[in-house]
């Protein structure tokens, strides 16, 4: 990265994704009352809870996070890496680590 306020705010927003992901899946996903609830009413929470485990059934984020990793190094475009990080981060979090290990692997190798 080039100049120092860019790599100040790319490891702010790393922060804030990684705590984004942490509190959905401890807050969101992991608590069981949630879970009975939403097999008995579909509200607003219920759908965000539906689409981050449809997330994890069809591993998306570490199949999107691998792809542009893989990109990464293809095109040699630090874009797709930081990306690539994002997602990979977001796939560890929330169940996903299969993949998004790889990806992590692949985006900080080439972000170094």
């Amino acid at each position: 990265m080039k100049n120092k306020r860019a790599q100040v705010i790319f490891y702010i927003t790393i922060f804030c994704v990684l705590i984004c992901a942490l509190l959905l899946r401890f807050l969101l996903i992991e608590p069981r009352d949630i879970g009975i609830e939403c097999t008995q009413l579909f509200t607003w929470v219920c759908a965000i809870r539906k689409a981050i485990i449809d997330l994890f059934v069809y591993r998306l984020l570490g199949i999107t996070a691998l792809i542009l990793a893989i990109l990464a190094y293809k095109k040699s475009l630090v874009f797709f890496a930081k990306y690539a990080l994002i997602l990979s981060i977001c796939g560890l979090v929330l169940y996903n680590p299969e993949l998004s290990s790889v990806a992590f692997v692949l985006s900080f190798l080439k972000l170094v």
